[in-house]
């Protein structure tokens, strides 16, 4: 369908162009010096009709120069090229109706040809953009020619475009931008962006503002001068969430206690690429989350040594590569001090095997628990576990054996080797009574002197380690 020379026509819509039921069969449409218009529109009213045009359809608006804002509220199908013209002031694509998704690849300008490069992208050659709402452009994946200068519309770059990258080249220019910063760079691969701060800004949020993104080590000046302009900002949660990060943690210009902004890092770095630990400021006042799941980080700056007033810590190194075992669990690790910890191991003798660590309850901190096959967590309410596999396991974690209370009979039948019970054990009467199988059992670094009944029915136990005991009383074997 083609359109020109129609110097009367002062509007042009495609709004409420089809009922849900109806089958479309545009395939082409082009528009061309109509003076009088001066927005094009995709509307839809209600939940009953829809925008939809035959699959890999192109629209041509090139020649309406007269054309300020072109608009959508609807998901837009079949739709693949839409061709804009160079007078483009505004792209409005904001959710409303429909399933959040566009079928449009391409948005280029009338002066960029792409009909035989291959290209797929935006192209803004010759557009210079005042309002730019990318919501629902969720298909269009690159962009050339690329130069925005927000002042109050957050362009939404990249706000439901969950795995896929944004790759703009060219710049964004925050200079006068008084919207909200919450996820503005959120997915945007910066590689060859621009980002523009020459003004300082007064806004606190910058949550998200860079959640998984693509950050090349030859964008850290360009990060830390945005962190800097804005330097009334306190709530920095998760910043750079699931970032790809060619810089560290430590080159990021955090503000310390001189700056006496009270900082929430909830979250900042979760899930990233990020290798190295912060020294945690004072005036730093929420840590939680701020590297859980962060793989690559292994080594830690042991910030829990430190004293903090009001600082809020869980799960913050929680899902690290490094060794959690000796991290407190208020900051995300497992706390296996030799005081609240026990280690043993077990052979499981068929698969779906379940073993109950005690009868009572018997959780010394925090009731966390490696059980040597992969699993670490909290116990269960009744302190089970289900081996998937038979085999030999290694147990380590906040339980104890003693005080008066048999094993379970399941850990009695399965029971090899005792390799430290934790220290704060108040004594081992019955400890392990009846553990047929049991062979080896260390009580080195346990202060008790009670034994009454430990090892009563251990037929197989051959050894015991107590070197650090000098009186084992009430024993009864």
């Amino acid at each position: 369908m083609n359109l020109s020379t129609m110097h009367n026509i002062n509007a042009l819509e495609f709004n409420d162009m089809f009922k849900l039921s109806d089958v479309s069969s545009l395939e082409s449409v082009k528009v061309s010096d109509c003076p009088l218009i001066d927005k094009v529109s995709f509307n839809i009213s209600g939940a009953n009709y829809k925008v939809e045009l035959v699959e890999g359809a192109k629209i041509d608006l090139g020649g309406m120069q007269s054309v300020k804002t072109i608009e959508s509220n609807a998901s837009i199908k079949g739709l693949k090229t839409l061709i804009i013209p160079t007078s483009t002031k505004e792209l409005k694509f904001v959710p409303g109706f429909g399933d959040g998704t566009n079928s449009i690849v391409n948005v280029w300008s009338a002066t960029a040809n792409h009909s035989s490069d291959g290209y797929e992208g935006m192209d803004l050659q010759d557009i210079s953009l005042t309002y730019l709402d990318m919501n629902m452009l969720t298909n269009v994946t690159r962009a050339i020619n690329f130069h925005i200068a927000p002042t109050e519309q957050h362009p939404n770059m990249n706000t439901d475009r969950t795995g896929n990258y944004f790759k703009p080249e060219g710049s964004i220019d925050l200079s006068n931008y008084s919207g909200s910063m919450v996820k503005m760079l959120k997915g945007v691969d910066l590689s060859l962006l621009d980002v523009i701060v020459n003004n300082t800004r007064s806004h606190k949020d910058l949550s998200n503002v860079f959640e998984g993104a693509i950050i090349p080590s030859s964008k850290l000046g360009e990060v830390n001068n945005l962190l800097d302009k804005f330097n009334n900002s306190t709530d920095w949660s998760y910043m750079f969430k699931d970032a790809v990060m060619e810089i560290k943690a430590n080159d990021v210009n955090i503000p310390d206690e001189s700056s006496y902004r009270e900082m929430n890092l909830t979250g900042m770095f979760s899930g990233s690429n990020i290798t190295d630990d912060i020294e945690i400021t004072d005036n730093i006042r929420n840590v939680t989350s701020m590297f859980e799941n962060c793989k690559s980080l292994i080594n830690y700056k042991e910030n829990w040594n430190n004293e903090y007033e009001n600082l809020e810590t869980e799960k913050c190194y929680a899902g690290t590569g490094g060794d959690l075992e000796l991290v407190p669990v208020p900051w995300g690790g497992y706390g296996f001090f030799d005081d609240v910890t026990s280690e043993i191991v077990v052979r499981i003798p068929e698969d779906e095997y379940e073993v109950v660590l005690a009868n009572r309850y018997k959780v010394t901190s925090y009731g966390i628990v490696n059980w040597g096959d992969g699993n670490v967590g909290p116990m269960s309410n009744n302190y089970s576990h289900i081996y998937e596999k038979a085999g030999v396991y290694t147990i380590k974690g906040h339980f104890t054996f003693g005080n008066g209370y048999l094993c379970n009979t399941s850990l009695n039948a399965v029971l090899l080797e005792v390799r430290h019970i934790a220290s704060n054990t108040t004594n081992l009467n019955q400890a392990f009574k009846y553990c047929s199988v049991l062979q080896k059992v260390n009580l080195n670094g346990l202060n008790v002197d009670s034994f009454n009944e430990t090892f009563n029915g251990c037929r197989e136990l051959n050894t015991v380690i107590a070197e650090d005991i000098d009186n084992l009383k009430y024993r009864e074997y």
